[in-house]
């Protein structure tokens, strides 16, 4: 079977992106970028996610839809993951001893990753090496990634929930989300997705399930975040539908290491805590 042309191209592309990707490793070219959790109630800091972000010199910014799915593929996620994890401690570790706070990271956990046979210990070494109770960490999975995961995946997830590691689930409320995933999984936190809380307004079908899932997660003693909060109507939105914690723009856009520690220095949410306190007292 001959390719069309727009196959040929995708696989030139793909190729390409394929070749950059293992130089991106070794030549630095990967960092991170965080984006702070806060109490949606309070906008206390609780927590950070790490992102991971790709600075090309000739392709620009490579979104990670683009380059960690041929991660996965090609195994690079295992070599791309352990950094991830180590610099994300190493930054943390950093942060709680200047700021003598106690918020944790969050990361961002592949299926293949779940998978690793010696997963937990590599996730118990990176905490060792940075000095890190267990608490300090969390780590995101999605629902894809464990719907089908073997058995013993779930029993290395519940040991380290044992030992103090959180779990969160990414993404959830999609058309693929399944409530009674939440109750068989071992899990801290569920993050309802963003796009539930781009039609919050407008569609009541996204109101229901946000409505459902907070419900759900209240029964089930499990923290809930909204993600994607970008303007002070859907915080109060959330606020009143009872979600415990928030992440948006609205909060702070993904910074750079150095950039949130100037955030933080600032006093982070707190500033917008108090304006939004004097303007409920008017």
């Amino acid at each position: 079977m001959t390719l069309g042309q727009g196959e040929r191209t995708s696989n030139i592309c793909r190729n390409r992106l394929e070749t950059a990707l293992r130089r991106a490793v070794a030549a630095g070219e990967l960092h991170l970028a965080y984006q702070p959790r806060v109490a949606s109630d309070t906008l206390e800091i609780t927590g950070v996610e790490c992102l991971l972000r790709w600075e090309h010199a000739q392709l620009g910014s490579v979104g990670p839809d683009e380059f960690v799915p041929i991660a996965e593929e090609t195994g690079l996620i295992d070599q791309i993951g352990d950094w991830v994890l180590d610099e994300a401690c190493r930054q943390l570790a950093t942060w709680r001893t200047r700021f003598e706070d106690d918020f944790f990271v969050s990361v961002n956990m592949a299926a293949r990753q779940l998978r690793q046979p010696n997963f937990a210990t590599r996730i118990q070494a990176a905490l060792n090496k940075h000095r890190l109770p267990a608490e300090a960490l969390e780590i995101e999975i999605t629902e894809s990634s464990v719907v089908h995961a073997p058995q013993e995946t779930r029993r290395m997830l519940e040991a380290l929930r044992r030992e103090g590691v959180r779990v969160s689930m990414d993404n959830f409320g999609t058309g693929n989300s399944a409530f009674g995933q939440i109750r068989r999984l071992p899990l801290d936190c569920v993050k309802l997705d963003r796009s539930l809380m781009a039609d919050l307004y407008t569609d009541v079908g996204a109101q229901g399930v946000t409505a459902a899932v907070l419900a759900m997660t209240r029964t089930l003693r499990i923290r809930s975040v909204a993600e994607g909060i970008e303007d002070p109507e859907s915080l109060e939105m959330v606020c009143c539908l009872g979600c415990d914690e928030v992440q948006g723009h609205y909060i702070s856009p993904p910074l750079k290491a150095r950039d949130f520690a100037d955030w933080l220095d600032a006093g982070g949410a707190a500033v917008r805590a108090q304006g939004r306190a004097a303007a409920m007292a008017i």
